[in-house]
């Protein structure tokens, strides 16, 4: 048997293909590895920004309240304007002739007026009434100018008034003027007051600065 050997037209040698093909694997799976190394960092960074608290010192701050204090307005109160006053205005006298004998109860009504006779409403006029026997009070009235400016001493006896002669009953010699109507005295006269022609005075005082009177005859007997 003839045994017929055919060659290569190549000599064998080793395959070119296979360091270079390794080489090629190798170099991409490192770059991958590093592109995706890369990646993981610039994500954590972006992550690590978008989560980083900001930190804002003037809004962290703890604000201090600022307390204002409240000014109540005060509410202007009017200025009255005193005028000169008239005669007392006497709407009421129970009698003319009255008894002295301390138990009969007596009543005189009045209100103060301006000098042209109307009424005047102000809680700041004072009235009196007293019994004097002075047939020329207005003399006396005029020189008891110091003590009728100073209205707190009214409830003062004046110059000749006849001292414990009325007992005044719901009511006192000295009060404020009403405001709204007439004010009012209730009064007995005291048993010591000899009989005769006595004058019964009604004073009006505004605030110490303008005052007035009217004297009414009074008969008293026993």
């Amino acid at each position: 048997m003839q045994q017929t050997i055919h060659k290569s037209s190549s000599p064998a040698g080793p395959n070119q293909n296979g360091p270079r093909s390794q080489s090629i694997i190798i170099t991409a799976i490192t770059l991958f590895a590093l592109s995706g190394l890369l990646v993981g960092f610039a994500f954590g960074a972006l992550t690590k920004t978008r989560t980083q608290p900001t930190t804002n010192t003037q809004q962290n701050k703890p604000s201090t309240p600022i307390t204002v204090p409240h000014t109540a307005t005060p509410t202007p109160v009017p200025t009255e304007q005193v005028s000169p006053l008239g005669y007392p205005k006497i709407t009421n006298l129970s009698a003319s002739t009255q008894i002295a004998d301390g138990a009969t109860s007596y009543t005189l009504s009045a209100y103060p007026i301006d000098k042209t006779g109307n009424q005047i409403h102000s809680g700041n006029i004072t009235c009196k009434i007293w019994l004097t026997k002075d047939a020329n009070i207005n003399s006396t009235l005029n020189q008891a100018s110091v003590q009728l400016k100073n209205v707190d001493t009214l409830n003062q006896p004046l110059s000749d008034e006849e001292q414990g002669a009325l007992t005044f009953t719901g009511s006192q010699q000295t009060q404020k003027c009403s405001a709204s109507g007439d004010t009012t005295w209730t009064y007995t006269i005291a048993s010591t007051v000899e009989p005769g022609s006595y004058g019964l005075v009604v004073l009006t005082d505004w605030s110490g600065q303008h005052w007035n009177w009217f004297t009414a005859t009074l008969q008293i007997t026993k």
